[in-house]
């Protein structure tokens, strides 16, 4: 039976699953990137990652990072996009698979990308530098309101 008092408890343990879980796939994939890639023609040896190859992979990190900032700050208050907003208003869990399943989506296309076109590293790593640092900001804001 659902108590109108247990809502109070709720939203922070979801918070911090949320971030939890943001976290853990932040990790993942810093532990994917460590894998050294190897040359065609030269099997046993590790061909040296571009610098901004490098850039971009910790851009990742920093995108999905922001994001679970962004849920953290956001979850189990009013929410403003009504694609993440549940039927009460509020963001809940459907609203955060969805956030993170689109940033995983364009992680993953950004990675297939850069396979065909490694020139697009450098712009890449900047846009994903930003939206995660735009993300961070409005974690930022949603905390200095409540």
């Amino acid at each position: 039976m659902f108590r109108p008092s247990d809502l109070l408890c709720m939203p922070f343990s979801r918070r911090l699953a949320s971030f939890g879980v943001a976290l853990l796939l932040t990790l993942s994939l810093c532990g994917l990137s460590q894998a050294e890639p190897r040359s065609e023609f030269l099997p046993n040896r590790p061909v040296k990652e571009s610098k901004w190859k490098k850039a971009w992979k910790w851009s990742a990190a920093a995108l999905m990072a922001g994001n679970a900032m962004d849920v953290a700050s956001s979850y189990g208050y009013q929410e403003a996009n009504g694609v993440l907003r549940s039927g009460n208003g509020q963001l809940n869990q459907r609203g955060t698979a969805i956030k993170f399943g689109v940033m995983a989506g364009a992680l993953l296309g950004q990675h297939f990308l850069l396979k065909q076109n490694p020139e697009m590293e450098k712009p890449l790593a900047i846009t994903n530098f930003a939206v995660g640092a735009a993300f961070s900001g409005i974690a930022v804001r949603n905390w200095k309101v409540r």
